[in-house]
């Protein structure tokens, strides 16, 4: 289960790391894979 905020994107309770990059889940869409393979891990934020 991915953690929720705002639902908007601002206040990045969300940001999960995908395929090597940080994007916030409540407002990304999922990015096509060359290989069909997707990673998400979720970010660690010491501050949250």
């Amino acid at each position: 289960m991915i953690p929720t905020g705002c639902l908007g994107g601002s206040c990045g309770a969300c940001e999960i790391e995908v395929n090597g990059r940080l994007v916030r889940a409540c407002v990304a869409t999922v990015p096509s894979s060359p290989s069909g393979q997707l990673t998400v891990g979720l970010a660690c934020d010491p501050y949250w």
